[in-house]
Order: C-alpha cells, then structure tokens, then sequence
C-alpha cells in the first residue's frame, strides 16, 4: 500500500515536473521570439540611420561646393 502512494506521489511531482518545464519552454520562446524580434528593428533602425547619413553627407558636400564657387566669386 505503501509503495502505491510513493509511486503515485512520484507520478504526481513527474507530472508537475514536466508542466513546469511547459511552461518555461513556452516563457523561453516566447522570450526569444520578443529578441529576434527587437534585433530585426535594431537592424532597420541601423540601415535608416546609415541611410539618412549618407543623405546628410551628400546634403553637406553639396552646401560646400556651394560655398565654394561662391568663393570664386
């Protein structure tokens, strides 16, 4: 009789065991899935920025070749 309830108990804390690792798998990937997410706009936050510097030196070139020829005169 005893040894029903111990395995029963043991059952019981097995079951209890794997819904807890359930539950911390689906935390975890849910987890991971929020960071891929945040790195994918990380990324395009990245490119927008390197695009819009790009747009800005182009800007400041062309506002010193301005200065430049009216330099000349």
């Amino acid at each position: 009789m005893q040894i029903l309830f111990l395995a029963f108990s043991l059952a019981s804390r097995c079951q209890k065991v794997e819904s807890d690792a359930d539950t911390t798998s689906t935390k975890v990937n849910r987890a991971l899935t929020t960071l891929q997410t945040n790195f994918d706009d990380l990324k395009k936050l990245e490119t927008e920025a390197k695009d819009c510097n790009s747009q800005e030196v182009e800007e400041m070139q062309a506002m010193q070749e301005h200065l430049q020829q009216l330099k000349v005169f």
